[in-house]
């Protein structure tokens, strides 16, 4: 009995030793902390989050705001555009793949917001962004 017991805490020992060897990286021996990808306003994205200037907090972009689609796609694939309007519908933020920032826009008049090249037009109950003046995604 003994002699199991003995054997139970070396393999245990042994497990726990490699656990701890599996989470150090090959060159600088240092511990790599699962999640540890915050930016610089403590987003993870490897949870999906990204910072919003018009909601001053992390958000997921697929749980908040309008979502765009492309108009007149020639990719193999959908790239989806978000669209959040800040509570007192002055300004909309733009989140665009391929831009390495997100976007905001200021009213103009009551259904159209723009800035940077960049329009968002209410017509129909319906969002349109326009840029340089040619529609790109819709609602």
């Amino acid at each position: 009995m003994k002699h199991h017991l003995i054997i139970s805490i070396i393999i245990l020992s042994i497990s726990c030793t490699n656990k701890n060897t599996a989470r150090k990286t090959m060159d600088n021996n240092t511990a790599v902390m699962v999640g540890n990808d915050a930016d610089a306003h403590g987003c993870k994205a490897s949870a999906g989050y990204t910072w919003s200037v018009i909601k001053n907090t992390c958000i997921r972009l697929w749980e908040v705001g309008v979502q765009l689609s492309p108009i007149d796609n020639k990719e193999p694939y959908t790239s989806i555009t978000t669209a959040i309007i800040n509570d007192d519908k002055t300004k909309v933020e733009l989140f665009i793949v391929g831009e390495t920032s997100s976007i905001l826009l200021d009213k103009n008049t009551e259904q159209v917001f723009s800035g940077s090249g960049y329009s968002m037009i209410q017509e129909n109950n319906k969002w349109l962004l326009k840029k340089d003046n040619r529609a790109i995604y819709k609602e």
